[in-house]
């Protein structure tokens, strides 16, 4: 008890056996009442010095006490932390990233940003900063990618987090999510370290100067958009689709990457946007790409990709741009219906297509080239029902039939050059024609008159009528008509009478080429070089 204490005789230290030592205890406090025991008067207490554990007595005294022995005790942990070792902890954690060779050597990337995190970036505590590895890879990315040179690079390399660095963005625990570095002049490669940015969402490096092979996306589990076009990126282009369960936006163009489409872009049901154009990538369409029907642009134009348009791909409902040209395709265009697809873009131009191009809505079309294969037969008359179209372009085939009557505001490029098209010029391609300037129609079988509502197409550039059966004068423009007409090539037709002076007024504004059947027998009566730039047949 504590009144016992307090009148306890200080005892000697016995350092010995605890069975010797209860040879001499005394009895208890209740048997000293029993025998009429009286014990010594109190002694005072000594004083305990502050700086010792506990003080030995000079003289023991006459009885020991009757409390238990002192003990020595091995002295308890320290609760504070052993110190941190800097270089060490970065080394332990780092070099799971990146071999320790390139971590001590300060002239690679890898490296350079070890030493700033071991010597420059001190605010720091790297044992128990928790993004230590993902600041360490985006350091890894600004010294591989030149980042001192960056158009946009403020706070990097700073001591702030690095959630707060210029053109990122990250989660609720400081994690990587987005990473927007467009037309940012980042010049190198990307390194396997960028492979710790595994949270990262978006991915967008578009227009920069970045080479070697892309990085590594193996655990990407959350990528939805991955942007490196218009660089100079080479190797395999697909090493890791397949992985990204939840990619929208697969965007890869102008680079000189390779390898084939592969057969699990099927598997991508979140994918919305596959972009490859101007790469080097071979093989063929897989037919499972219709799997990814959510799909609604696919960009593959200028490959080398082979084989034919799968006619699975009718069955993609959401597919609206569809660009394949500059290819090796062949075969014909698949049946794809009126009611599965509606195309707003299709462009197929520059490959080794053949047959009949297949009605489908056109409703939406606002871009049609199938210009430089081998088509043949009339094209669909639903073609006309085109409201929206701007771009159509078929030349270079061998399609018959008359030209579609395209009278739209919004057209501004007409091609149907080097085919089989017989009848007139349609009266209805100018009546409406807000935005046409170019007008492609030599080196086909039409006949008739030159409509006199050319002088309706304000805009008009270009007309190429040459070679054709074209009969009739040339006809008269009010005065301010076609002021931007630069080309109107007229030769090897069958066309009478006098170039008019309302024409030939044009030279004085943009008119650079006037060619007509002028020289005889021709029949056209033209000046040169005052009015006309050449004379056929020459």
């Amino acid at each position: 008890d504590d009144d016992d204490d307090d009148n306890e005789q200080p005892s000697a230290v016995v350092i010995g056996d605890d069975d010797d030592d209860n040879d001499n205890e005394q009895p208890s406090d209740d048997d000293d009442d029993d025998d009429g025991y009286t014990p010594f008067p109190p002694v005072p207490k000594p004083s305990i010095d502050d700086d010792d554990a506990f003080v030995l007595t000079r003289t023991p005294s006459k009885f020991p006490t009757r409390a238990p022995q002192l003990t020595f005790e091995t002295q308890s942990p320290s609760d504070q932390p052993t110190p941190c070792e800097r270089e060490e902890i970065l080394l332990e954690k780092l070099s799971v990233i990146t071999d320790e060779n390139l971590l001590e050597d300060s002239s690679t990337p890898q490296g350079m940003a070890f030493e700033w995190l071991l010597i420059t970036d001190t605010e720091i505590d790297v044992c128990s900063y928790e993004t230590i590895e993902q600041r360490y890879a985006m350091a890894v990315l600004y010294y591989s990618t030149n980042g001192d040179d960056w158009k946009e690079n403020g706070n990097w390399l700073s001591s702030r987090q690095e959630c707060t660095w210029a053109l990122v963005d990250c989660d609720d625990n400081d994690l990587l999510t987005d990473l927007t570095m467009d037309e940012n002049e980042m010049t190198g490669e990307i390194t396997p370290e960028f492979s710790v940015l595994s949270d990262l969402e978006s991915i967008s490096m578009f227009n920069n100067n970045l080479h070697g092979n892309l990085p590594g996306l193996n655990g990407f589990r959350n990528l939805i958009k991955f942007d490196v076009e218009e660089n100079e990126f080479e190797g395999p282009a697909f090493e890791n689709l397949s992985d990204l369960k939840n990619i929208e936006d697969y965007l890869l163009s102008k680079n000189k990457l390779t390898g084939s489409i592969p057969e699990e872009i099927g598997e991508l049901s979140s994918l919305k946007n596959f972009w490859i154009i101007g790469n080097s990538i071979s093989g063929s369409i897989p037919e499972t790409i219709a799997g990814a029907d959510g799909l609604e642009r696919i960009y593959i134009s200028e490959n080398q990709i082979i084989g034919t348009i799968p006619s699975t791909m009718k069955s993609m409902g959401k597919l609206s741009h569809f660009f394949a040209s500059d290819n090796l395709l062949t075969g014909s265009i698949p049946n794809f219906g009126s009611e599965t697809i509606s195309f707003e873009q299709l462009r197929l131009q520059k490959n080794l297509l053949t047959g009949t191009v297949p009605a489908f809505n056109a409703e939406s079309l606002v871009d049609l080239r199938l210009q430089d294969n081998r088509f043949r037969g009339p094209l669909p008359a639903n073609f006309e029902a085109a409201a929206n179209l701007e771009n159509f372009l078929v030349g270079n085939n061998y399609f018959s039939g008359t030209l579609p009557s395209l009278g739209t505001a919004f057209l501004n490029f007409f091609d149907a050059r080097n085919n089989q098209f017989i009848g007139t010029i349609p009266s209805s391609l100018f009546e409406s024609a807000e935005n046409l300037e170019f007008v492609y129609v030599q080196g086909n079988n039409l006949s008739g008159e030159i409509p006199s509502s050319i002088a309706n197409a304000g805009r008009l550039v270009d007309f190429y009528a040459s070679n054709n059966f074209l009969t009739g004068n040339i006809p008269e423009i009010p005065e301010s008509s076609l002021i931007y007409l630069t080309e109107f090539l007229l030769d090897g037709n069958s066309l009478i009478g006098s170039m008019p002076d309302s024409i030939c007024n044009l030279r004085n504004a943009s008119l650079t080429d006037l060619w007509v059947d002028c020289a005889p027998p021709a029949e056209v009566q033209c000046d040169i070089p005052e009015c006309c730039t050449k004379c056929f047949p020459e």
